[in-house]
């Protein structure tokens, strides 16, 4: 009797398979499709060349489970529009981030996702934004500060710099600030920022470890007799100290409000108030430093970062080249139409939004700056909008304007207080690590501070 159901399962996985699929594709093995080769490591690589073999839109199996590639923009654009309505994340599909126990944008769908977008949205206005350049100006100088904290009496670094390694400190710095007014201190190696650090990168190794699996997503749920393994168990113990931690901050300033404390200019804050818990190279090198020395002083306001288009102009083009988000995964909860092709209903359609920026009609992997620039030197926000960096559609990024006006005062600070910077002779093999994010490896770079 126990081989029954086995039976039935693998005559549902043959009739399945014998469907065509909407657009060519590698074809794999019978019952499980491609499943073998698209292991978490080697998966974009893989799909990266069936790009150039099978064209921009592709198809295969993974078990019974159709599965779209596509990295035509104008593809993305359409799905990314039809979502929230017809394509949800794969994430709320398979339902990993149970454990966080409290809605968000990412796991939320339909008229909950709705109602979240609409209360958090204002959260992130350009107004909202300006007024945490301040903050974000002070921590920016803090880094510099520790930098330079490195540097010999002549001005030049004494040993090489992780970029990475500073970059991330200076990032929970400012996250922190902005998202909940507190002041970890990250950068200053603060000793009560300790148990934080370590549960940031305990929640991003489980994050990561859940989502890079989700192939196995039935052996990675967080009950028996899948937690048995201690992998799985860290995973999901990650998330929920995660969420503890979260709903903590957020009950403790919704008190200190209660008690009649002045609002912040924080993101929690103004969500709070919302009654919501929703939660290149050397020439343009050159240019942008100059432009930052022209403005007299380190920015701090949203008048200083009108001053700085052509620095603003190579973070979006950084961005374009070096996309950090590579793939988005959706799956469709209805028949839908794909380049007016039939789609069936749970496929699962994986946007390579980082390969469709890179496209030679869109300037391959060419560093140029200066096509963000309208004839007026200033940026032009119509380009954003024709080269979808921070994704389109309803589910366009929400904090994409904050993001880019803390990366200009990053760039700012520094190249305002550095002389020079550049690789590491001995590192110049940089690579790249691709998990859910691109994140580079190798990198250490040589600073020299003005003194």
């Amino acid at each position: 009797m126990v081989a029954v159901p086995r039976l039935v399962s693998l005559i549902r996985t043959m009739l399945a398979q014998s469907r065509s699929l909407p657009f060519p594709g590698p074809r794999g093995l019978p019952i499980v499709g491609m499943a073998l080769e698209l292991t978490p490591h080697v998966a974009l690589r893989k799909m990266m060349m069936w790009t150039d073999t099978y064209g921009g839109t592709f198809a295969f199996w993974i078990f019974f489970t159709p599965v779209i590639v596509t990295s035509d923009l104008k593809v993305i654009r359409e799905v990314m529009r039809d979502s929230p309505k017809i394509y949800s994340p794969e994430i709320r599909k398979s339902r990993r981030l149970d454990e966080l126990d409290m809605p968000t944008l990412l796991t939320a769908d339909g008229d909950e996702w709705k109602m979240h977008r609409r209360m958090t949205a204002p959260a992130f206005s350009e107004k909202n934004a300006d007024a945490m350049l301040p903050t974000i100006a002070k921590i920016s100088r803090r880094l510099v500060n520790q930098l330079s904290k490195e540097t010999s009496h002549s001005g030049t670094v004494s040993r090489r710099v992780d970029p990475l390694k500073w970059f991330r400190l200076v990032t929970l710095d400012i996250m922190f600030a902005v998202s909940q007014g507190e002041d970890w201190g990250f950068l200053d190696s603060s000793p009560r920022s300790g148990f934080v650090l370590e549960m940031v990168e305990n929640f991003l190794d489980g994050i990561t470890f859940l989502m890079m699996n989700s192939g196995m997503a039935m052996m990675i749920q967080h009950r028996f007799p899948w937690n048995l393994n201690p992998r799985v168990r860290r995973a999901h113990a990650a998330l929920q100290r995660a969420a503890h931690f979260t709903r903590n901050a957020i009950d403790k300033r919704r008190a200190e409000l209660e008690a009649g404390e002045e609002p912040r200019k924080d993101i929690l804050d103004q969500l709070i108030q919302s009654d919501t818990d929703a939660l290149g190279g050397e020439p343009s090198g050159a240019k942008a430093r100059a432009e930052a020395m022209s403005l007299g002083h380190d920015p701090t306001t949203a008048d200083d970062l009108a001053n700085l288009p052509y620095l603003e102009a190579c973070v979006l083009e950084n961005i374009r080249v070096q996309a950090v988000d590579q793939t988005f995964p959706r799956v469709n909860s209805e028949p839908s139409e794909i380049d007016s092709k039939p789609v069936a209903a749970n496929t699962v359609v994986i946007l390579l939004l980082g390969r469709a920026l890179i496209h030679p009609a869109r300037g391959g992997t060419d560093f140029k700056p200066e096509r963000w620039l309208g004839s007026d030197g200033k940026v032009d926000r119509n380009h954003m909008r024709d080269i979808p960096i921070f994704g389109d559609g309803p589910r366009v990024c929400p904090g994409r304007m904050l993001a880019v006006k803390e990366i200009v005062i990053i760039a700012a600070t520094l190249l305002r207080h550095c002389s020079d910077i550049r690789l590491s002779r001995q590192y110049l093999e940089v690579g790249t690590r691709i998990n859910l994010t691109r994140t580079p490896t190798n990198l250490y770079l040589d600073l020299e501070f003005r003194v």
